[in-house]
């Protein structure tokens, strides 16, 4: 999403990996992994971000 554009009323603003990245909400080890799971060129909630990183943490180790 450019800076032009604006979510509509009732949408979550999305995010840029590399704006996610720069949040404070995550910390330095969850940034991490975030950097990982992110793609490139797609845009996130703040909320996808935080799913992504909780369907990781509760995985079953193989």
């Amino acid at each position: 999403m450019s800076k032009a554009q604006v979510p509509a009323a009732g949408e979550p603003a999305k995010f840029t990996k590399v704006q996610i990245l720069a949040a404070k909400r995550f910390s330095p080890n969850q940034r991490d992994w975030l950097q990982a799971l992110l793609q490139e060129g797609a845009e996130y909630t703040v909320e996808e971000a935080a799913q992504l990183l909780d369907q990781l943490f509760e995985q079953e180790a193989k």
